[in-house]
């Protein structure tokens, strides 16, 4: 090996260790990625350009108002920093797109590409060139060529020109659904008006499963075009088919971490709640049988099959940074959009990956004190749902487990899991203000005096020292 080479490979190394720590590290963290903001002066101007251009090109001037809704939308989305801004994640996206791109030629093209910051497993064509993908998505994929995959069928959608043919639908129907929708708000609905509402509901949902298919058909031969292979077409469909499926699945030993010796788990904190909470929900307008928006997986998964194509290619392994570092950062999305029993079985999914992780035991921790302040407050429910019809058997597990621990319990867990010593960890600022706050819940003066003195002396200008008096 080269001087040349080995000081890459050196560097490649320590890059990996600093982002992703092994099980054994200590003092190594996680910082969630910067985001997109009021700020982003250029990124908004672009957004408002881009406005300006499909008003001078559009010639239905119905569709000028949607437009503007739309932009307007998405630079309130970036003001409210629901963007994240970060080269890694962001090249790993622009270069699926690209790719795609460069071997087609497409008639609308792709003006912007943004990452959202939501857990869930989903990405979206938003008009007017945009395609927002979530870092939830770009979590749970497995390599470059099942995002491909998903990325085309976005892509098909706006070659398709799908957003505005769903928004010349919508303003149709628009006075007709705001009429019935007062009426029903008001108790004045009538069976004519719910057949109203019926009928144009389920027109919109047999337009989406049209269009859909259009759009899978379209992006299949975007995606072998660009020379990916069939597989991970397929393999992207599984995931969206299964999306509630945990990426590292815990069965039995999702809560083991919350068991100690000094607070064991107690049987009653396992129980299921009453199926009430667990059944799905019927809607006034179609009872049990809820409207479809995407096809059926099997239909999906039938038509790709018959199309030609790479059955196979090389594993890509090149995405795999990127891919860690959105598994961590949709950890840090379901925190920030207050999604906390998500939140937490995601947390508790890479534990079996980098055990002890400090930013993954900061995560939890963090968590549980907030979910004890919101029982005091009464706004647990905001954080964590009480029906769970659509859940995975695992997430509903951690969801009762949530609900049936007493206030005090809560804490008391809070304080257990933190204070153990193979997690509370002496680099990490988070961890003293979080026992510290703990022990200040739970009335452990010793300990709250303790914590507030260590920091002081060991983070004698650290970010906390205000708050921890």
């Amino acid at each position: 090996m080269t001087v040349t080479k080995y000081a890459t490979f050196i560097g490649i190394l320590i890059c990996s260790y600093w982002l992703f720590p092994h099980t054994s590290a200590r003092g190594q963290s996680y910082e969630p990625r910067k985001t997109h903001s009021k700020n982003s002066v250029e990124l908004i101007e672009y957004i408002k350009r881009n406005l300006l251009y499909n008003l001078r090109k559009s010639d239905v001037t119905k569709l000028d108002l949607a437009y503007e809704k739309s932009t307007k939308k998405i630079i309130d989305m970036v003001e409210r920093e629901m963007f994240i801004d970060d080269d890694t994640l962001q090249a790993f996206v622009d270069g699926v797109v690209e790719k795609i791109k460069s071997n087609n030629t497409l008639r609308n093209s792709v003006q912007l590409v943004l990452i959202s910051k939501s857990p869930v497993i989903n990405a979206y064509n938003f008009g007017q060139g945009v395609i927002i993908v979530n870092v939830g998505l770009l979590a749970r994929v497995e390599n470059e060529g099942q995002l491909a995959f998903v990325i085309a069928h976005e892509i098909a959608h706006n070659e398709l020109n799908h957003v505005t043919i769903k928004s010349l639908q919508v303003g149709t129907n628009e006075k007709a659904v705001k009429q019935q929708r007062k009426n029903l708000a008001q108790g004045n609905i009538t069976k004519e008006g719910l057949d109203v509402l019926r009928n144009i509901a389920s027109d919109g949902s047999n337009l989406s499963l049209a269009l859909e298919t259009q759009a899978d058909l379209k992006g299949y031969g975007l995606f072998t075009a660009a020379g990916y292979a069939k597989k991970d077409a397929l393999k992207a469909l599984t995931l969206l088919q299964d999306k509630r499926q945990p990426k590292y699945a815990q069965g039995e030993l999702l809560l083991m971490p919350f068991d100690s010796r000094s607070f064991p788990i107690q049987p009653h904190w396992i129980r299921n709640r009453p199926k009430a909470y667990s059944q799905p929900t019927r809607s006034l307008l179609f009872g049990n049988d809820p409207l479809r928006s995407h096809p059926e997986y099997e239909k999906r998964k039938a038509n790709i099959e018959r199309l030609d194509g790479v059955v196979n290619s090389e594993p890509d392994n090149s995405s795999e940074d990127a891919i860690k570092m959105a598994e961590f950062e949709t950890i840090a999305a379901a925190y920030y959009t207050r999604q906390f029993d998500h939140c937490l079985h995601l947390a508790l999914q890479l534990r079996t990956i980098y055990k002890d992780h400090p930013y993954l035991t900061t995560t939890i921790s963090k968590v549980l004190v907030k979910l004890y302040e919101a029982r005091l407050e009464g706004t647990f429910f905001l954080y964590v749902p009480q029906f769970t019809a659509n859940y995975h058997p695992e997430l509903r597990q951690l969801n009762n487990f949530l609900y049936n621990l007493k206030d005090s319990e809560l804490v008391e867990l809070a304080y257990y899991y933190l204070s153990n010593s193979t997690r509370f960890d002496k680099q990490v600022e988070d961890h003293y203000y979080l026992l510290w706050k703990i022990a200040k819940h739970t009335n452990r003066a010793n300990v709250r005096k303790r914590m507030k003195d260590s920091y002081r002396t060991k983070f004698p200008e650290g970010k906390y020292r205000s708050q921890m008096r």
